[in-house]
């Protein structure tokens, strides 16, 4: 067989640079750098004995000198007289490599510096709100004691308004927080029914204003628990806030204990209502920042899609994550699921 190339098409004459006639008087040797003539001859011997090689990378070398990154292959023909090879200019591919790692690494750098900048402004923009809400809330006060009602509503719209801006806020400011990596977890040791009956407490205006029902179940037994109560609470909030939200003259059952996953110890807390439910396409996208339902359930129930987003990165931290079970117009549950630290 041969090492000399016999016939090759004008791509490949192109490719390497040669006439047809001087391709002609061309040896694969004189095409392989010298670190690659082992490999060629290895892919040489697989032809004599298999009838074909493992396609390989590997270099050319230019007429000019010049060194091309090429993709080979090759195959016996069937009489045996000769063998066909193929060569794949790499280059280019390389170079569409390179740009799409370029641009990926700029995306992530700038998405990083805009984490890192709202993570550093959290005080310069909370701040002045909590001034807003402050002041807004002693004038109510004051309205409502000197029976200056016509200024009382206005009042409590503003009110209002500073406190759901300040939640909106707080918000994409944690979110940054997290992609920033300037999150921390603070364990302390707390009753987790104690807990529960605060955040029930608070969400309670909530649930009567859709006139559902809430369900606690929560055995004495569970007791104290170690895990961040600031993140715990906002989750617990988060998925009970949704619940009451998204359901109407339902019942919204909370409900924790203990469980061993994995031969390890943990807790689990379930938020389970009778509300509205999501679809397979809604349920694949609900943890993802900026995503809700649909665009009818963004235009009727309002919100911005960072509740759920941010209560699973609050729960992988703590070491744990929550999952959802939906089904359309039947209702949700999700779980939380934390290992029970030290």
């Amino acid at each position: 067989m041969t090492t000399g190339v016999q016939e090759a098409n004008d791509a490949y004459l192109h490719m390497l640079g040669y006439s047809r006639a001087e391709a002609a008087q061309v040896q694969w040797d004189q095409l392989t750098p010298p670190e690659y003539v082992p490999r060629d001859e290895q892919a040489r011997e697989e032809i004599r004995t298999r009838g074909t090689c493992t396609q390989f990378e590997k270099e050319y070398l230019r007429k000019d000198g010049s060194r091309l990154p090429v993709l080979v292959g090759g195959a016996l023909l069937n009489d045996k007289s000769a063998a066909v090879a193929f060569a794949i200019d790499m280059g280019e591919h390389r170079r569409l490599q390179q740009e799409v790692r370029a641009a990926k690494e700029a995306a992530e750098a700038a998405n990083r510096a805009k984490s890192e900048f709202l993570a550093n402004m959290s005080h310069e923009l909370r701040t002045p709100l909590n001034a807003v809400i402050g002041y807004s809330e002693m004038l109510h006060e004051e309205a409502r004691a000197r029976g200056m009602t016509d200024f009382v509503s206005d009042l409590e719209r503003i009110l209002l308004a500073g406190k759901n801006l300040l939640a909106l806020i707080s918000n994409i400011l944690d979110l940054s927080k997290i992609e920033a990596g300037k999150m921390e977890v603070l364990l302390e040791r707390f009753s987790l029914p104690d807990l529960l009956k605060e955040v029930t407490a608070t969400v309670t205006p909530l649930l009567h204003k859709n006139g559902s029902t809430l369900q606690v179940v929560c055995p004495a037994e569970v007791g104290v628990i170690q895990s961040d109560r600031v993140k715990l609470c906002q989750c617990l909030m988060n998925l009970l806030s949704n619940a009451a939200k998204f359901t109407h003259k339902g019942t919204i059952t909370l409900q924790a204990g203990r469980e061993l996953r994995n031969a390890r110890p943990g807790y689990v807390i379930t938020v389970r209502d009778t509300g509205i439910g999501m679809d397979a396409e809604a349920r694949a996208r609900i943890f993802e920042p900026f995503s809700q339902g649909d665009a009818t359930t963004a235009k009727h129930f309002g919100g911005t899609g960072l509740g759920l987003a941010i209560t699973r990165r609050f729960c992988q931290l703590m070491g744990g994550d929550v999952t959802v079970d939906s089904e359309k117009g039947v209702g949700s549950t999700f779980t939380i699921r934390i290992p029970a630290a030290g």
